[in-house]
C-alpha cells in the first residue's frame, strides 16, 4: 500500500487583538481556500491451493488472485482557521519560546475516484491412481477478470487542529509541532 497527500492553503487573516491566555498571547482568525489531493494505492497477490482425492483419484486446484486498488480525491473549497500562541519564556525583542495552537475547518467540493482491477487464475490438475494404469488427465484452467471504475462528485468535511512549540529569534521563526487534519468521507 502507498498513500500520498498534497494539501495547499491560501489564507488571509486578521489579528483579533485579544490574548486567549493572558498577557503576550495572540490569536488571529483566517479565511481562505484549501486545495487537497489524496491518493491511495494497494496491491494484493496471493497463491492458494488444495488437494481433493479419493482412493484412486487426486485433484489439485490452485488459485492465484491479484487485486489492484486506486482510490483518490481531489477537491477545493473555503476554509477558516483560528490560530494563536502563548509565550512561555523570553520576549519578542530578544527571542521568545511559545506554545502554538490552532483549529481549522474546510468544506471541499471535489471528485472521488475508485479503480479496481482483479485477476484470478485457476489451475486444475487431475491424476488417477495407481499410476501404472496411466490415466493422467491434462491440466485445465481459466482466468477471471473484473474491473471497476467509478467517479462521483462529493462534498468532504475537513476539520483539523494543531499544537506546537516555536522559538522566535528577533528576525526569524523556527517551530516544531503536530497537526491533525481529518478528511471525512474523502476516500
Amino acid at each position: 500500500s502507498r498513500d500520498s497527500h498534497a494539501i495547499v492553503d491560501f489564507k488571509a487573516g486578521r489579528d483579533l487583538g485579544i490574548g486567549l491566555l493572558g498577557t503576550g498571547s495572540q490569536s488571529s482568525i483566517n479565511f481562505g481556500v484549501r486545495f487537497a489531493q489524496l491518493q491511495s494505492r494497494s496491491h494484493f497477490h496471493a497463491t492458494s491451493g488444495y488437494l481433493h482425492g479419493t482412493f484412486n483419484y487426486l485433484q489439485s486446484v490452485h488459485n492465484i488472485p491479484q487485486v489492484d486498488f486506486t482510490r483518490s480525491f481531489r477537491g477545493v473549497g473555503p476554509s477558516i482557521s483560528w490560530d494563536g500562541d502563548v509565550p512561555v519564556a523570553g520576549d519578542r525583542q530578544n527571542g521568545e519560546l511559545s506554545l502554538d495552537w490552532g483549529i481549522n475547518g474546510a468544506v471541499l467540493f471535489g471528485r472521488q475516484k475508485v479503480q479496481k482491477r482483479e485477476n484470478s487464475v485457476y489451475h486444475y490438475y487431475a491424476r488417477s491412481f495407481p499410476q501404472s494404469q496411466g490415466h493422467n488427465y491434462p491440466s485445465s484452467g481459466h482466468e477471471v477478470h473484473q474491473t471497476l471504475n467509478r467517479s462521483r462528485s462529493v462534498v468532504v468535511l475537513n476539520p483539523g487542529a494543531f499544537a506546537g512549540i516555536s522559538y522566535r529569534l528577533p528576525n526569524a521563526m523556527l517551530s516544531i509541532g503536530y497537526r491533525a487534519d481529518f478528511f471525512l468521507g474523502a476516500i
